[in-house]
């Protein structure tokens, strides 16, 4: 093993040839609601800090075996954010090609897709993992358009579909050219102030080898060994040496109840805690924030808060759908059972979305709301207020896969409003009319609607959810049938509805992947799923429009199914062409609904 040195990133992608992933290595798999996330808001915290612009991206090993023969370095530890770090430099390279700076995008050009006699003006900085290598290497030429095929020509005119590499980059892709164009504003100064923070102030520990095992020995002993002192460490020890202020708490015990509610995610609480109140603030930033802020509000007040805080973290979070009910029968939104459920259905879609940016905003409309006089409150806006959310984040990203904190700070910056006394239904009127400004468009939608498919496990729960939203548009208090059972859902408890293969999976070849396509589907209850069974098209559709005429105790086909046999009745087939229609019609018929059908009747 070389001796571990110190690598900005600049000096990591200027002291080699060329890095590459392993065979062996799992695929590229960060995603953007977490890994992605904070490496940006890493990079923007460290840019806007007052304390240090430095940012430490941890160790990475290298196998340095093959350099000088071949010129390659293997990455042993480390992939997923040095991938990510080209995909940055990459979405980078086209933000400023799009200010007309072609020189500047050239040099970062030059990091992506380096132009060396020696070896070949071809190849890529990083030979990427396989599972995303081709999409990758089309974005790596400096002449790419932005756009991401579906697939791609091998051997002459074979085609093969990249659509899953796609999907593993895309969003990310088009989160780093978001961040970056937020921050930047068409700005060259706040762009090349940026860049220096990647390219100079963020570093890591290079370790390089010349022996696998030793690689592997160095990467077990180095992602074992104990992390420095987190900010929930810092904040507890500043409240634990506070005892003469906290007369009224037993401070261990209230600080146990406190981790407890935030479920192992103690460091997102307690930021979403500050940003219910205050706002955004850089992630290094957090700890001096809120011991500024508790200095200010008193020891005691601030304890107070944070527990109410966690009470309804913990609520939101929770596996047992009526703990959040409760929270907000208890806090007094409603003593209406209906809207109290319509609430918590919200949210729940939210959980099911991997959605939690939220989380503050609506903490501080809740308190806001509760501060109106009785005759001013009125539970609906809040409804239409978390429908809308719910509507936001389905569309840009469980459907069109965008990254979730896209408008985090607009939430924070709205949050802080909320918190320090702007009036409630104005405020909110505004930042609906933000996030509506930011919603995707019907086309962006409708191309990503296309991608949903049965065969992917992690879409069932969106294509019950679409049906369910679907059989549910415009129905007014106590009429919801639930498609969708979200208690369900978080206890791992089987549904009652079935998803039925219109077109039968035993019928179809095995390589008609558009048998899987969201057009050839339905929700339905498992009693009816039994009786159809594997019949053909036509027979399903006479049992489901004349149940009467056969012995199989059809008792109701439910109104969304009768709307489907309506019309479906003029056919006599059922093949690709029909089922993509019904794609594409579900896709209009859901846009429209989510866009502009999400008042609470």
């Amino acid at each position: 093993m070389h001796d571990p040195r110190k690598y900005t990133i600049r000096q990591l992608l200027v002291s080699n040839n060329r890095f590459s992933i392993p065979r062996y290595q799992r695929g590229y798999d960060w995603k953007g609601e977490s890994q992605v996330k904070d490496l940006f808001s890493d990079l923007i915290a460290c840019s806007e800090s007052k304390y240090s612009q430095s940012l430490f991206l941890g160790s990475m090993i290298f196998d340095v075996s093959q350099e000088k023969s071949k010129g390659v370095v293997e990455i042993i530890d480390g992939q997923q954010r040095f991938t990510t770090i080209m995909l940055t430099l990459i979405a980078a390279r086209d933000y400023v090609r799009s200010l007309g700076n072609e020189p500047l995008a050239v040099n970062i050009q030059a990091d992506i897709k380096p132009n060396d006699p020696y070896i070949g003006t071809s190849s890529t900085r990083l030979e990427a993992s396989e599972s995303i290598r081709d999409i990758f290497d089309i974005m790596c030429d400096y002449e790419w358009d932005g756009s991401f095929p579906d697939a791609i020509v091998v051997k002459g005119s074979q085609k093969k579909s990249i659509k899953r590499q796609v999907a593993r980059v895309e969003s990310i892709y088009h989160y780093a050219q978001q961040q970056i164009e937020q921050l930047c504003q068409k700005d060259l100064k706040l762009f090349q102030s940026f860049m220096k923070q990647l390219y100079h102030d963020t570093y890591i520990i290079r370790i390089d080898v010349e022996d696998k095992a030793e690689a592997f020995e160095i990467f077990e002993r180095t992602n074992a060994r104990g992390k420095p002192l987190e900010v929930s460490d810092l904040l507890k020890n500043f409240l634990f040496s506070k005892d003469n202020d906290l007369l009224s708490y037993d401070m261990e015990s209230v600080w146990e109840r406190i981790s407890n509610d935030s479920g192992n995610n103690i460091i997102r609480m307690l930021k979403y805690f500050w940003v219910s109140r205050r706002g955004h603030v850089p992630n290094r930033d957090l700890y001096r924030s809120l011991r500024t802020y508790a200095g200010e509000i008193a020891v005691e007040t601030f304890v107070t808060e944070l527990q109410e805080f966690s009470a309804f973290y913990k609520a939101f979070n929770s596996d047992e759908i009526d703990d959040l009910k409760k929270w907000f029968f208890t806090k007094g939104v409603s003593q209406n059972g209906m809207y109290l459920a319509e609430l918590t259905r919200s949210c729940s879609a939210l959980k099911l979305f991997n959605v939690t940016q939220p989380i503050p905003l609506l903490f501080a409309a809740v308190n806001s709301y509760m501060s109106l006089s009785e005759n001013e409150r009125k539970p609906k806006s809040l409804i239409n207020l978390l429908r809308y959310i719910e509507s936001y984040h389905f569309v840009n990203n469980r459907i069109c896969r965008r990254i979730g904190n896209e408008v985090e700070r607009i939430y924070a910056s709205y949050s802080d409003r909320l918190f320090n006394g702007d009036p409630l239904f104005s405020t909110l009127d505004e930042m609906l009319a933000a996030l509506k400004e930011r919603t995707a468009e019907r086309a962006e939608f409708v191309s990503k609607f296309e991608y949903v498919s049965y065969e992917s496990s992690n879409d069932r729960q969106t294509i019950r959810y679409i049906f369910d939203r679907l059989a549910n548009s415009g129905m007014k208090d106590g009429q919801r049938v639930d498609l969708i059972d979200y208690d369900g859902i978080s206890k791992g408890v089987e549904s009652s509805y079935n998803i039925e293969h219109i077109l039968s999976q035993s019928i179809a070849s095995e390589t008609d992947s558009f048998i899987h396509e969201i057009g050839n589907l339905l929700v339905i209850p498992k009693q009816i799923n039994g009786i159809l069974q594997n019949d053909d098209f036509t027979t399903k559709l006479d049992k489901l429009s004349n149940p009467a005429n056969y012995n199989n105790k059809i008792v109701h086909v439910p109104p969304y199914v009768q709307e489907f046999v309506g019309q479906a009745q003029h056919l006599t087939d059922w093949t690709e062409t029909e089922i993509h229609q019904r794609t594409l019609a579900l896709a209009d018929q859901t846009y429209q609904d989510a866009r502009f059908n999400y008042s609470y009747k």
